[in-house]
Formats: C-alpha cells, structure tokens, sequence
C-alpha cells in the first residue's frame, strides 16, 4: 500500500477569509499564514529533509536547532497501520537568539491550549498545515515565532517559497 499525505502541501489552514467576521484576530491570522501553491509545492519539494518517524524527527528537529536552524515548514504523511511521518525545511536562524516553538501530531485540545498561550506570551504562527488522521481528528502542525521576530522569519519563508 502506497503511502498516503496526511498534510498535503497544497493544503494550508487558512479557509476563506470572508468567513470570518471582519477584524477579528482568527482573520488576521489567516491572512498572514501563507497559502502554497502547486507551483510552490513543486519548487520547494527538494528543500525538505527526509521523511521520518515521530520520535526522530523531533530528535532531529532538536539536534537542527542545536546548529541554528529552525523548521520553517512541517509537512506529514499517513503510512500503514495509522503510523505518521514528518519532514521539515529548515531554514539558518535570521537573529542570533532566535526562539520558535513547534506543535505537530498532538489531540487537537492539547494543540488549542499551547497555541493559546503561545499566542497570549506575544508568539504568532509563521506556518501552518492541518492534517487529518486515520480516524478523521484534526491535526496541527504549526511553527510559532515571536511577534518580535516575526518579520526576519518571514522574509526566511518569503526566500524559499519563491
């Protein structure tokens, strides 16, 4: 059985702006994440790191921000048996004593707690993809950064993406 993209790059959270009612900060979120084409997804796809199991990859996301670099883009796949793969691209921190925090493969009420104070301590989501698992939850994978670093991170993201 061929694996199966449980977080396609083509899919990226925002939904229609125009659902949300105008000046909220959930409308303000989606217009910031960015949307990524099949154009994009087919030029970036070399920039990926490969695919790994969970406890891996968060070893080797920990052992690539140990040499300054941070993820600035968490894809995942559905294999057999409901097991999940992830990769990344990773991307030299823009500052020195860059923060970033990642969420990726937890229940979605552990996901809406830690985005919640994340967002509430001054971070904000620099990338976002939702994936949904075997038995039909939503999950997460997001990358935050802090608000006051925001702008350098994006410019990051700006440079692969295009």
């Amino acid at each position: 059985m061929a694996p199966r993209l449980f977080a396609p790059i083509l899919e990226t959270t925002p939904s229609p702006a125009a659902t949300v009612p105008a000046g909220s900060s959930e409308k303000k979120l989606r217009q910031t994440i960015p949307v990524i084409t099949p154009e994009i997804a087919a030029r970036i796809e070399s920039k990926f790191c490969p695919w790994m199991q969970p406890r891996e990859f968060g070893q080797f996301w920990r052992g690539e921000a140990n040499s300054h670099l941070f993820p600035l883009l968490i894809e995942g796949r559905l294999l057999y048996e409901n097991k999940r793969e992830y990769r990344a691209i990773f991307e030299k921190y823009p500052v020195p004593d860059f923060q970033f925090f990642v969420e990726y493969g937890n229940q979605p009420d552990v996901y809406e707690e830690k985005k919640t104070r994340l967002l509430s301590n001054g971070f904000e989501i620099l990338s976002q993809q939702t994936v949904e698992d075997a038995i039909g939850r939503i999950l997460f994978l997001t990358v935050f950064v802090p608000k006051s670093q925001m702008a350098v991170a994006r410019e990051c993201l700006d440079r692969t993406m295009h």
